[in-house]
């Protein structure tokens, strides 16, 4: 789910620049998704670190704050390099 107010908010309703927000977004997504997923699979805590702090900023900044707080808990698991709960 997106935060469309805040989409508004931060582009000031232009339309384009939405678009084009949500496709960088949709075009980097999965490869950091891929990252993680390698990542967690290889026990790699620092990787998954890495790259969901990358994701849940690339989140944040559309307004997808659900995702951003999942990349989050990936985020700190890979601190802490403790993937035991990672799915």
């Amino acid at each position: 789910m997106l935060n469309y107010d805040y989409l508004n908010e931060i582009t000031g309703g232009d339309a384009e620049f939405i678009a084009e927000l949500l496709g960088d977004f949709a075009s980097q997504t999965p490869d950091l998704i891929e990252q993680i997923a390698t990542a967690i699979a290889q026990g790699d805590a620092a990787t998954v670190g890495a790259a969901a702090h990358t994701l849940k900023g690339s989140a944040r900044a559309v307004g997808a704050d659900e995702f951003a707080a999942i990349a989050f808990d990936l985020e700190q698991a890979g601190k802490r390099g403790d993937l035991s709960n990672a799915p």
